[in-house]
């Protein structure tokens, strides 16, 4: 019996081992997951308009169960969306992301905002919009 073969395969099914193993050392690509688009505000209100930007933005969905959500993608880069209900400061809604990674690109603009008897707010300066992210969806 000839020893060749076998130390052949042994060989081979070490090398594809390793290899096999190194797979997981390499860059795993993007992440999905959720994004969490918060408010800072000084009041409560009964609106709110805004814009995100970013990549990947896709249905954006009531942080909280008395919100009503309206949405629109604008791009394949911007989501504009509005957001109804008794909003305080705190989370208004959240929307899927395919690389939790991005979030920290993502920009948001406050373009409008109702007070709770439907009367526009003339300043928005105290209003501002932070995104944070969770994988997974």
């Amino acid at each position: 019996m000839t020893r060749t073969p076998f130390l052949v395969l042994t060989v081979c099914s070490l090398a594809a081992a390793i290899g096999m193993g190194a797979c997981g050392d390499g860059p795993s690509g993007p992440t999905p997951g959720t994004a969490t688009v918060s408010l800072t505000s000084p009041a409560t209100d009964g609106g709110i308009l805004l814009t995100l930007t970013g990549s990947g933005l896709t249905e954006p969905k009531a942080a909280n169960p008395s919100f009503t959500v309206y949405w629109r993608l604008v791009s394949a880069t911007e989501l504009r969306v509005a957001v109804f209900g008794a909003i305080t400061a705190g989370p208004l809604f959240t929307v899927d992301v395919l690389d939790v990674s991005s979030v920290g690109a993502y920009q948001g603009t406050v373009l409008q905002v109702a007070d709770r008897s439907d009367q526009l707010r003339t300043d928005l300066s105290a209003y501002s919009l932070t995104a944070t992210a969770s994988a997974g969806r």
